[in-house]
């Protein structure tokens, strides 16, 4: 009996002690996210057009990356008929802001919006409602309502989160992303007027490799206009992009023929000494 009653108690201790060490990791991982919406574009009550949507600011703490996901509600019930909600962007550990939305194209009267938290990995992680009176006609505007400056921020941020990989200085994404934008711009010109001065000037081999740049984007232009199941825009960006790339091309192209040509002349003096 004696050891039976310490083997007993032994386990009944052990059992204790894994409790007291697992409590804190549960209840850690519960407390460490919050989330709040802590602004709305246009205000809650406003009545909207189709397709306009209705912005949420939302303040969050998370020690995960996190997204957020929009259900709207009417008398607790999930509108899903003519409903569009934001796309589910993973935002940053910490305490951040993120942007969501919802939209309908049916003339629609929300209550409640239920915003849904998710990990990298699509697991739950929390949710929580906010109540609201916002309603949705069946017109459609010509031209959208201007969003606030916060909302345009944060689409700004999203934009970047999508296109990029994710960088702790969202900041920092945003100045490469306009510095490569805009020196593409300028890009254009330069490459248009290289282009053809080389082709003007240039005769035999050089000329034909100074074609090279509009060998590969000739057929791009061509597959644009046919189309052939994808977006113009997505060509035209393709044939912007590929702008600096030429031009790197043609400068450097530029330096090996002036590098050639020198060689050829300093030949025939060499020879003579």
């Amino acid at each position: 009996m004696r050891p039976s009653v310490f083997m007993r108690r032994n386990l009944l201790s052990l059992c204790f002690v894994c409790l007291v060490l697992l409590f804190p990791l549960a209840t850690s991982a519960a407390q460490h996210f919050s989330a709040q919406v802590s602004g709305f574009d246009p205000p809650a009550g406003v009545e909207l057009d189709a397709y306009d949507k209705l912005f949420l600011k939302l303040e969050y703490a998370s020690e995960v990356k996190v997204r957020f996901k929009v259900v709207p509600l009417r008398n607790g019930v999930e509108l899903e008929y003519g409903a569009m909600t934001s796309s589910t962007t993973l935002w940053p550990p910490g305490e951040n802001e993120a942007l969501a939305w919802v939209s309908f194209s049916t003339s629609t009267r929300v209550d409640e919006v239920r915003i849904v938290a998710l990990d990298a990995e699509w697991h739950k992680i929390n949710q929580f409602g906010v109540k609201l009176d916002t309603v949705w006609t069946s017109e459609v505007v010509d031209e959208p309502r201007a969003p606030a400056e916060w909302v345009r921020k944060l689409m700004r941020t999203s934009r970047l989160r999508q296109e990029f990989a994710f960088d702790p200085n969202p900041q920092q994404k945003q100045v490469v992303y306009d510095t490569f934008f805009y020196v593409t711009v300028l890009v254009i010109p330069f490459y248009l007027i290289l282009q053809l001065q080389f082709l003007r000037l240039w005769r035999g081999r050089w000329r034909e490799l100074a074609a090279i740049p509009i060998v590969s984007i000739t057929p791009m232009v061509f597959l644009a206009i046919l189309g052939l199941g994808i977006e113009l825009r997505l060509w035209i960006i393709f044939i912007f992009r590929g702008m600096p790339l030429a031009l790197i091309y043609l400068c450097g192209l530029w330096v090996a023929r002036r590098l050639t040509l020198r060689n050829k002349t300093d030949g025939p003096g060499e020879a003579n000494n």
